[in-house]
């Protein structure tokens, strides 16, 4: 059993110890003298000078006039009504969607007579035959097989649809 003056001399000593301990890290440590050292030379760094920016050039404004062209809701700059449909389109849906838009989907034959059917964006089945106008360029059916149908454009380019595998 330790005396009461026994105890304080442990007491005070643990108590040096730990004040030892707090003031040896106020000094100044080995591992801060790099970080002192950087901001120093930051210090000596030269500011950089006040002169005028790089003047940048402004782009010339662009006027946009929409009235030459043709509005695709309501009325035209001349007054005439638009319609989404022209009435051909209204007579026949395929020529409202360009022919990369229409799916070949088959053939049904009866004799010699053959039709194709070609689904549409709106979901859509229509049966076409040869010599029917289609896409909107108003393309013709000039051939009809199995697995193809042939659409000759107006600027003469022929358009190939082919029944494409579903597998």
């Amino acid at each position: 059993m330790m005396h009461g003056s026994a105890k304080k001399i442990g007491y005070i000593v643990v108590m040096g110890l730990v004040f030892m301990l707090l003031f040896s890290a106020c000094r100044k440590n080995s591992h801060l003298a790099d970080l002192v050292q950087y901001i120093a030379q930051l210090k000596k760094r030269e500011t950089v000078s006040n002169q005028p920016a790089e003047k940048i050039a402004v782009p010339a404004p662009v006027v946009y006039s929409a009235a030459p062209l043709r509005a695709p809701f309501g009325q035209t700059a001349t007054g005439e009504k638009t319609t989404v449909m022209s009435k051909e389109a209204e007579a026949n849906p395929l020529l409202a969607y360009s022919l990369s838009m229409l799916r070949f989907m088959g053939t049904l034959s009866h004799g010699r007579n053959m039709v194709a059917f070609i689904l549409a964006p709106d979901n859509k089945v229509y049966e076409v035959k040869i010599g029917d106008e289609m896409g909107d360029t108003k393309g013709k059916v000039i051939h009809i097989e199995s697995d193809r149908i042939d659409i000759k454009e107006p600027n003469g380019i022929t358009t190939t649809l082919k029944l494409k595998d579903e597998h």
